[in-house]
């Protein structure tokens, strides 16, 4: 029906879509021969990833999962109601689209206390998951920078952006709705993921990073931030998957970049192989040819490969 592939249906702080060129050179091997058949992504996200295996590879089980229940909810609602999901956005759209400014803003304002409203309600019918959704979407279209944060409240509190019009991507949503349906949506901690694992797994994590100062120090996702104390607790699950024999590829922060004396993630994986990523996407063969580099790329010893540098 349509001659393109899904990607993101919202944008996400951190998205991985400008780094997949990088992050396919680091995917295992299995997938091209089908020794790997399953794929899970603990902390989801807007999906990159996600997104690029499913169009390329063919897998028998995908498990994805986050702890940010308006996100999951998201992706439920996008895998078994998206054409109700579209309709509602059409209208708003519409409606947004022949507003003054002043109305757009009034607009965008009542649709957060809407959204921040429903999702106080302690159980969560389907009803009230189609609503969220669409508001979700809404505002993640409409709010300053398509940023998502939570208030020690648990409150959605990001601005308006002044959007003068929005053209929601409707087919990339029915795209997306397609390939999401046999996808295990999953919103819990990533510690209860393990029994998903098996020797044939793909796991990619893509954890809120860790800050490497305080003015790039973001981890709002949620009211609980992801702190150092939830990095290491996923550092050992990392390890945990690595002996139940998963390829493991980790996203994160590189702290030596800007302090070579924060060796956090170079103790925490020490078993693991740790490629640096520069500012100008590329990808250093080993540790000491650091540079200016923002991220760092963590895998396990399941697949090894050439040391690459990639420009992009």
């Amino acid at each position: 029906m349509y001659n393109r592939e899904p990607k993101p249906f919202l944008k996400w702080a951190g998205g991985k879509t400008q780094m997949l060129p990088i992050l396919r050179e680091y995917y295992p091997e299995g997938l091209e021969d089908g020794t790997i058949n399953r794929y899970m992504e603990p902390c989801v996200g807007a999906g990159a990833v996600l997104f690029d295996l499913l169009s390329h590879y063919d897998l028998v089980e995908v498990t994805i999962n986050d702890i940010n229940k308006v996100l999951i909810t998201c992706y439920r609602v996008m895998q078994r109601n998206v054409s109700r999901l579209i309709s509602i956005l059409e209208e708003w759209q519409r409606v947004y689209n022949l507003m003054t400014p002043e109305e757009q803003e009034r607009m965008y304002y009542e649709k957060r206390d809407r959204m921040n409203h429903r999702k106080k309600k302690e159980i969560w019918g389907k009803e009230d998951e189609l609503i969220i959704a669409a508001h979700m979407l809404f505002l993640n279209r409409t709010c300053f920078n398509g940023l998502y944060r939570e208030n020690r409240k648990g409150d959605f509190n990001v601005p308006f952006n002044r959007i003068k019009s929005i053209n929601f991507d409707f087919e990339n949503m029915y795209l997306a709705g397609e390939v999401l349906k046999n996808v295990r949506i999953l919103q819990q901690d990533f510690d209860t993921l393990t029994p998903y694992i098996t020797s044939r797994t793909f796991i990619y994590v893509d954890p809120p990073y860790r800050p490497v100062n305080k003015a790039v120090a973001f981890t709002d996702f949620t009211k609980d931030a992801f702190n150092d104390e939830d990095q290491i607790r996923l550092g050992n699950w990392a390890k945990e998957a690595d002996k139940l024999g998963a390829a493991i590829l980790l996203s994160n922060s590189d702290p030596q970049s800007v302090n070579e004396e924060d060796t956090f993630f170079t103790d925490l994986y020490k078993d693991f192989e740790i490629f640096p990523v520069s500012g100008k996407r590329s990808i250093g063969s080993k540790l000491s040819s650091r540079g200016k580099t923002g991220d760092l790329l963590i895998k396990n010893q399941y697949s090894r490969l050439e040391n690459t540098k990639i420009e992009c």
